[in-house]
């Protein structure tokens, strides 16, 4: 098995803010898209990998905001 520690994951749970994506029986796809994103930073910090998240509440990033968690 390769040496998984050192790698860090980014997870990027798209839109937030005033872009809500598809709203599927009262669920917008932000609010799961972010819940889904906050579930697996937890899972990968109970298994040791680092990770980080590039939205944590309901803010809006722009794409280049984004790309500056790659730098």
């Amino acid at each position: 098995m390769g040496d998984y520690m050192n790698y860090q994951v980014i997870i990027n749970p798209e839109l937030g803010g005033m872009e809500t994506g598809k709203i599927y029986k009262g669920i917008s796809e932000k609010d799961y898209n972010l819940r889904f994103s906050k579930l697996l930073s937890e899972k990968l910090n109970r298994d040791g990998i680092n990770n980080i998240l590039v939205r944590t509440n309901d803010n809006t990033i722009t794409n280049n905001d984004r790309v500056k968690f790659l730098i």
